[in-house]
């Protein structure tokens, strides 16, 4: 899901939701989403969900980035928001 253009110095917030199983990744890309990047924080993965979250997940700074949700569910309804 995405593109989703942040704007820079204000934190992105996601909030998940539903009744689902399986995974939701936010990624990150310089490229118009050709080239895309999991989140990292210290060197560890950063902005992996296995269940609903109301939440920061990213501060950009990036004029170019844009950011897109890989989801993977395997059962289940999923209802997503990333705004700020």
């Amino acid at each position: 899901a995405g593109p989703f253009a942040p704007r820079a110095g204000r934190p992105v917030m996601l909030v998940l939701s539903g009744t689902w199983t399986g995974s939701v990744k936010v990624v990150r890309s310089l490229d118009g989403g050709t080239t895309k990047t999991g989140l990292t924080a210290g060197g560890a993965p950063w902005g992996l969900f296995t269940g609903n979250a109301c939440e920061p997940v990213w501060d950009e700074s990036e004029a170019a980035a844009t950011l897109y949700l890989d989801v993977t569910l395997t059962s289940g309804s999923l209802t997503y928001r990333m705004g700020q």
